[in-house]
């Protein structure tokens, strides 16, 4: 069962609120105020999951009221309820769950009653454990799991501006930032509609899956904040920070840290946001592969060469990394295989700029060549 509370300093306007939400099995209307500071007072005392709150009343404005009430309890869920369609966007920035314009009708109070079901009931489930961790790959493409199952998210630019969250936990983003990294191209006015409908629809998501209230806003900022969280990109940045030499479990860690780097940053979704922290991560993820070829060429070969063709599909057109595995080759006895590099390098180097190797390789060529 749904608790309510309803504040309307009109009591027909209340009355009339309250009769309707009799039709629901699944609502119970456990109070209602005309005076919203007394509703606060009484907020302390009892237990309801949902408030209706009247935007504008006498000598108090209910965006306000709403804002004091999520001090007292801040996984309260509000549905504001009033005349005045301009308090739209403030309302999606206190976390309101609907904005239902007065006269109220039966049809629409349904949907906003559909929106408020899943949550109590999610509050009920394991009220000693945590949510199930979200795991959440950067690498590549863009994904979020809990469990077995995949997040999916309701639009395109809500999912985008979940992976702007996430590349940035715990940092108070300002609004404007936000909408110029998303919405850049667009009126701010209806950026700044996009950006709370994305918002209210991502909150929802994240709601349904256990975590109530990670997004806050304080001083036009959001902050973006889960516990339990995993991103595969934490493994490059804990193992970019291991000291040197190296053992075997920090190698083991360098190892898995390569073996999560799928691709560049979200390079499957084209988040233009995302470019100059891509290339951080691939140098970071070059630097990684350097120790592990610097400490696996004197001890194993094999290794060494795997390191140098993880280094050379991430940089295809290095000629330092095209010398490395020709020597490396050579080293192992493989001359044809050193020659097979070079070939297909300089047939990509042909095909995508139209230019040949540098003398200094074609020497190199031409020496395991003459040797064959």
């Amino acid at each position: 069962m749904i608790r309510a509370l309803i504040i309307d300093d009109e009591e027909l306007a209340l009355l009339s609120l309250q009769k309707k939400l009799q039709n629901f099995d699944e609502i119970e209307c456990v109070c209602s105020f005309t005076d919203p500071h007394q509703a606060l007072v009484e907020l302390n005392q009892i237990e309801v999951d949902v408030a209706f709150v009247d935007i504008e009343m006498v000598d108090v404005n209910g965006l306000d009221i709403a804002s004091k009430m999520l001090d007292i309890n801040p996984k309260l869920h509000i549905v504001f309820v009033t005349a005045h369609a301009e308090y739209a966007v403030q309302a999606f920035e206190l976390n309101s769950i609907d904005y239902l314009l007065k006269p109220v009708l039966m049809k629409r109070l349904e949907k906003t009653i559909a929106r408020i079901i899943p949550y109590p009931n999610q509050k009920q489930e394991a009220p000693n454990k945590g949510p199930i961790p979200l795991r959440v790959q950067v690498f590549h493409d863009f994904q979020v799991a809990q469990g077995d199952h995949n997040l999916s998210f309701k639009t395109a630019k809500v999912k985008e501006l979940f992976a702007y969250f996430v590349m940035h936990q715990l940092t108070p983003i300002h609004r404007d930032v936000l909408i110029e990294a998303l919405w850049a191209d667009q009126d701010y006015k209806k950026a700044k509609i996009h950006l709370h409908t994305c918002l209210s629809h991502l909150r929802k998501t994240l709601d349904s899956r256990g975590y109530i209230n990670a997004i806050s806003f304080v001083d036009g900022c959001y902050t973006f904040s889960i516990d339990a969280i995993e991103r595969d990109c934490d493994q490059v940045e804990q193992a970019y920070l291991l000291d040197s030499p190296l053992d075997k479990a920090g190698v083991k860690q360098l190892e898995q840290a390569i073996h999560a780097y799928t691709g560049n940053l979200m390079e499957q979704n084209g988040y233009k946001w995302t470019y100059q922290d891509a290339e951080v991560y691939q140098q970071k993820v070059l630097l990684l592969l350097n120790r592990l070829i610097d400490y696996y060429q004197l001890i194993d070969l094999d290794r060494t060469y795997h390191f140098l063709q993880v280094q050379r599909k991430i940089q295809p057109y290095s000629v330092n990394h095209v010398q490395q595995l020709m020597l490396l080759s050579a080293k192992k006895g493989q001359r044809s295989e050193a020659l097979r590099i070079y070939e297909e390098y300089a047939q990509l180097l042909s095909e995508d700029f139209g230019m040949a190797p540098d003398q200094k390789l074609k020497a190199l060529y031409q020496r395991f060549s003459a040797n064959e």
